[in-house]
């Protein structure tokens, strides 16, 4: 038994040394010293400077050695093996202390949000601190998932980290790629994965998969598949509607969103108590949520092993992560302004806003976009005077509302804000691959090659 937590810590040890060594910080880890770092892009080469570069003899087939070279003999397999293991160990050093770190700063944090809290009924703290906070929480789950592991379950871990490979908190996960290259690679993703989601909504609306893949042999699913069409045809009339209305779907304009929310404001709206299937997204259909997740987690493959309540799951989490910040930059009153770089590109990300080209100021003016929606107007009709116990408990991401004038309700209504958060959040997929800004060139010239 007590072999199993040792196996472990050298399996995640081994883990470790496989990501690449990077000297720059985690792209998820926010030492606060760090505060608006940011990388600076390697200059592109010119056409000049390619020519002048590029040799003008052809390269031989054939290469030579000469003696000296044949003879030099490679390093010594046991000094590569010293320091192979030496260098796994020090980065789980390093990893391990700098996650005790960002727990003691995540303590001062919370403590001088306490502090505010009870002087004037204000966090007082940065956004950027906000976001601190909140990854510091997951890094703590991920790390309590992984000493689980380690424990009861340490045959699985090798499975877990194959299967889930961004369960280690954000201190031991290598900056991979370039700032740059990522946000390309997620332009590129969430382009395939809108084309996957409109093509499977469309063989859904025939009914080739409405209702499940195993409704033929349930001679008592006809309902349930009768109902899944209908469901899936006014999705699929709803897409027709957006992509072929230029005033809705047009590039650059800035009410579409609003659109979007108005005219599906009877299901986000609702004079009854939202029941769970809505405000857990039961009813969003399901490739939307499997694309979503995809998104989401940054994967591309259509197969997955996990059932899909735990796939919904995941994205009603990550919904519910949204409304949290949306809900601080609302009520904390944050300048949009100073949140800037790499914390701006994850707070756009996380919305599914933008491109990799798109500039600071486009991003911000979405993001203000998307609070106003989200979090400022519902707020600014909330009714706070409710004497009914059963409508003061809610479900996370439902506020009451109240009528009159002013507020565009003839009488109290439930805001469901996980669902308007998912239909925003497939808004700004499309409108990332409208833009002629896209990263993936095939699905932009779908759109735009008529145009050219």
């Amino acid at each position: 038994i007590m072999l199993h937590p040792i196996y472990s810590i050298v399996f995640i040890t081994i883990t470790i040394s496989f990501l690449p060594a990077d000297t720059t910080s985690s792209p998820n880890a926010y030492p606060i010293r760090n505060v608006g770092a940011t990388k600076t892009a390697s200059p592109v080469p010119t056409a000049s400077t390619a020519v002048t570069t590029t040799s003008s003899t052809p390269p031989s087939a054939i290469t030579t050695e000469s003696p000296e070279q044949s003879d030099e003999k490679g390093p010594n397999i046991v000094i590569q093996l010293g320091t192979y293991v030496r260098d796994s160990f020090v980065r789980l050093k390093d990893g391990t202390g700098e996650l005790y770190s960002n727990y003691k700063a995540c303590n001062d944090i919370r403590s001088r949000q306490k502090i505010s809290l009870g002087e004037n009924n204000r966090r007082g703290i940065s956004y950027y601190e906000f976001d601190f906070l909140q990854r510091g929480k997951e890094d703590r789950t991920k790390l309590g998932n992984v000493l689980f592991l380690m424990v009861f379950s340490p045959n699985f871990l090798p499975y877990a980290f194959m299967f889930f490979p961004n369960m280690l908190p954000s201190p031991f996960m290598a900056n991979m790629k370039d700032a740059r290259d990522e946000l390309e690679t997620m332009g590129r993703l969430r382009a395939h994965t809108v084309l996957k989601v409109m093509m499977d909504i469309e063989r859904e609306k025939g009914g080739d998969n409405a209702g499940g893949v195993l409704r033929k042999l349930n001679p008592f699913g006809g309902g349930r598949a009768r109902r899944a069409k209908e469901k899936m045809e006014k999705v699929y009339d709803a897409s027709i509607h957006y992509l072929s209305n230029d005033a809705g779907m047009s590039k650059g304009n800035t009410h579409a969103a609003e659109m979007v929310l108005e005219t599906i404001k009877g299901e986000i709206y609702t004079k009854e108590i939202p029941d769970k299937d809505r405000t857990r997204l039961v009813i969003v259909p399901k490739p939307i949520i499997k694309g979503l997740s995809n998104v989401i987690e940054g994967t591309s493959s259509s197969f997955s092993i996990l059932p899909y309540f735990v796939t919904r799951g995941k994205v009603l989490t990550h919904v519910q992560k949204v409304t949290e910040a949306d809900e601080f930059l609302a009520s904390e009153n944050i300048d949009l302004s100073t949140i800037k770089g790499k914390l701006l590109q994850d707070a756009c990300s996380s919305r599914l806003i933008g491109t990799a080209e798109s500039s600071e100021d486009e991003l911000r003016e979405k993001l203000r976009t998307w609070v106003d929606l989200t979090a400022v107007k519902p707020k600014s009709i909330e009714e706070t005077l409710i004497d009914d116990d059963s409508v003061k408990k809610q479900e996370k991401g439902v506020l009451v509302t109240r009528g009159g004038e002013g507020t565009g309700l003839d009488e109290r209504r439930y805001y469901n804000g996980n669902l308007a958060r998912v239909a925003l959040m497939c808004y700004n997929a499309v409108d990332g691959v409208r833009d002629e800004k896209c990263s993936s060139i095939l699905p932009k010239m779908l759109y735009l090659g008529r145009e050219k």
